[in-house]
């Protein structure tokens, strides 16, 4: 799922540049920030960061939370009932994001 979410955030950014990111709808503006989120956090570990799986699957979580639950469509709905991370529990990680 983070994946294929990362991949809408490349047709953001692709539409972006055409209209501007302040014209964007709310969904395309969502992906816009899990993107920069996704970047900053999760594909620019430091090598010298010693984040195991069970922390990775943890930020994970908290960026899929940047994104409704209606737009994890690759997950089932248990799964995202089990673990989906409200930013409203996380408020502190998700502020420097929206």
């Amino acid at each position: 799922q983070l994946f294929a979410s990362y991949a809408r955030v490349q047709e953001a950014r692709a539409l972006a540049s055409v209209v501007g990111e302040e014209e964007l709808g709310d969904t395309d503006k969502m992906y816009m920030r899990f993107g920069r989120a996704f970047e900053a956090e999760f594909v620019s570990q430091d090598f010298k960061e010693n984040r195991d799986i069970t922390g990775t699957l943890h930020l994970g979580w908290l960026l899929l939370g940047l994104l409704p639950k209606e737009e994890l469509d690759r997950l089932s709905p248990e799964i995202i009932e089990k673990y989906y991370m409200d930013p409203k529990e996380n408020e502190g990680w998700y502020k420097r994001w929206t």
